[in-house]
């Protein structure tokens, strides 16, 4: 693709004003610069399906996002003033945007970006996810919707046939109940995929075949049609089993259409793995360690704001099976000490507040260059993270006089003294005889001092 400036005499061509042209050359500019993005990608790298988390709970869609290999990246929406700050069990944050979006693909271990705001939820805005995988397109939809979440759909061309849902995101074995409103995203094809491309037909690459020896025989099933292989033969054990053998090895390209065999067992003889201890640990440092020991969490009620796993089941240590549920329990946070904002103005009070895991509230409107005159709880009293404080502004302090240092060098402590009440300075001897000369002063001669302030001097014999 090729952009030629052309010099223009005159004035501009009716119909084409200077602003439109300024912008058209903009997109040619963007245009350009995206071709040459795209044609540096690498055709032949590993993909990974980017899963659906716009309208699911945060820490929901970081879990999601870490549990399909690719690395969260969240834009939180913050804390703003205390009558904004949302309080209690029943505020979450909800992810609005995510980029890129649901059903591109990504390499292992990309980041997917997440905006989140904060929404106030009762137990009636979750839902289950219903399985829809095998339903034709139509069918899905409709049980999407009737379960209250959103449908979003990609479909291959090509074939013939009713369109069937192959993959779903979330996936079709994801424990976590959803937020009415969160996007399904589902990958449908035809029942009969339209016949192989020409050695003549272009060069397009096939999928690499996943490795999915070792996990559940649900999120195998969902891995190997999320990337395009939907002849699945099972053998073995009843489902849902563990993976202990597939056929063909994966980690080569295949056809679409290859046969993948595999062989379950039961999970009585499943690899086992130990429970990781998470009691004391923060929501989402939990939920990450949960999974990535290859299990799976639940949550026993609600997860107040800044609090910490209480309890789980099974212990911590435990030796389970791969993929089994960890129920955590969260308790109240432990509390912390309230920072001492007396004196400071209302940036900064509100700063140290929020930065401490605090709320804060005014008695009333701040004045004009006021500064926090007192507070409740007063500074170093335990109290809960994310309690309210309340700050009673003040006038600002007048501004200090200052006055310059004398020297006091050889002087003795009267004579010291002398020198410096008038000024409104005071005198303290921390080492030496009484009745010595000064050897050393805190405050260097010529310095600019505030009134009041006391001076440390040092002293020898004469």
């Amino acid at each position: 693709m090729r952009f030629t400036l052309r010099p223009t005499s005159g004035r501009a061509k009716a119909g084409t004003p200077p602003r439109r042209r300024a912008r058209l050359l903009r997109a040619a500019i963007a245009v350009v610069g995206l071709s040459s993005l795209v044609g540096v990608a690498r055709s032949d790298e590993p993909r990974v399906w980017v899963p659906a988390v716009r309208g699911q709970e945060s820490g929901l869609a970081e879990a999601l996002i870490r549990h399909a290999g690719l690395v969260p990246f969240r834009h939180d929406p913050g804390l703003l003033g205390a009558s904004d700050t949302p309080t209690g069990t029943t505020w979450w944050q909800k992810v609005v945007r995510q980029s890129p979006v649901p059903g591109s693909f990504l390499p292992p271990g990309g980041a997917v970006e997440v905006w989140s705001e904060w929404v106030k939820l009762s137990l009636d805005d979750w839902t289950d996810m219903p399985p829809v995988v095998g339903m034709t397109l139509v069918e899905a939809r409709n049980a999407v919707r009737r379960a209250g979440l959103a449908f979003g759909a990609q479909m291959t061309q090509g074939g013939s046939g009713e369109l069937r849902v192959v993959a779903q995101s979330p996936p079709s074995d994801w424990p976590n109940r959803m937020l009415r409103g969160s996007l399904v995203y589902v990958d449908a094809r035809f029942e009969i995929p339209p016949p192989p491309p020409g050695p003549d037909e272009g060069r397009v690459l096939d999928p690499i075949l996943p490795v999915v020896t070792g996990i559940d025989s649900l999120r195998a099933e969902a891995l190997l049609r999320g990337r395009g292989f939907w002849r699945i033969t099972w053998r073995g054990a009843v489902r849902p089993g563990l993976v202990s053998f597939q056929e063909p090895v994966g980690g080569s390209r295949m056809r679409r259409d290859t046969e993948v065999r595999l062989t379950l067992i039961s999970l009585a003889k499943a690899e086992h793995v130990p429970v990781p201890d998470v009691v004391g640990q923060p929501r989402g440092a939990a939920e990450a360690a949960v999974t990535l020991a290859g299990l799976r969490f639940l949550w026993n009620g609600g997860v107040p704001e800044g609090s910490r796993v209480a309890s789980q089941r099974p212990a911590a240590g435990t030796s389970v099976p791969r993929g089994t549920d960890v129920v955590l329990e969260m308790g109240p946070p432990p509390d912390v000490a309230v920072p001492n904002v007396v004196g400071l103005t209302q940036i900064a009070a509100e700063h140290a507040l929020t930065t401490a895991h605090f709320r804060f509230a005014w008695t009333w409107p701040v004045p004009a260059g006021g500064v926090v005159a007192s507070q409740r709880p007063v500074g170093g009293a335990l109290a809960r993270p994310w309690s309210t404080v309340s700050l009673t502004p003040g006038a600002a302090p007048p501004p200090a006089v200052l006055v310059t240092m004398p020297n006091l060098w050889h002087l003795s402590i009267s004579q010291a003294a002398s020198r410096l009440l008038p000024l409104g300075l005071r005198v303290r001897r921390t080492s030496g005889p009484r009745d010595g000369i000064v050897v050393r002063q805190s405050v260097a001669s010529g310095a600019r001092i505030a009134v009041g302030t006391e001076v440390l001097v040092t002293t020898l014999e004469r």
